[in-house]
């Protein structure tokens, strides 16, 4: 299990790994980067925004007025 096959598949598996890993990485801090944003602004997010005490769902709420 020595020949240069071997060799290359492992090179290939651990730069999968590494992209996978920083992909991965680039989702979290997004994330994060949004929720300390919104944090700071203080601000509600859609799940919580009422307008005249009601919530706007999106498509769920414009389909009746269509």
């Amino acid at each position: 299990m020595t020949g240069p096959l071997f060799d290359i598949t492992v090179a290939v598996a651990r730069i999968a790994v590494f992209f996978a890993f920083c992909f991965g990485l680039v989702v979290v801090m997004t994330w994060v980067e949004r929720k300390g944003a919104a944090y700071i602004q203080d601000r509600r997010g859609p799940n919580r925004a009422d307008i005249f005490g009601l919530r706007a769902w999106g498509s769920s709420t414009r389909w009746p007025t269509r």
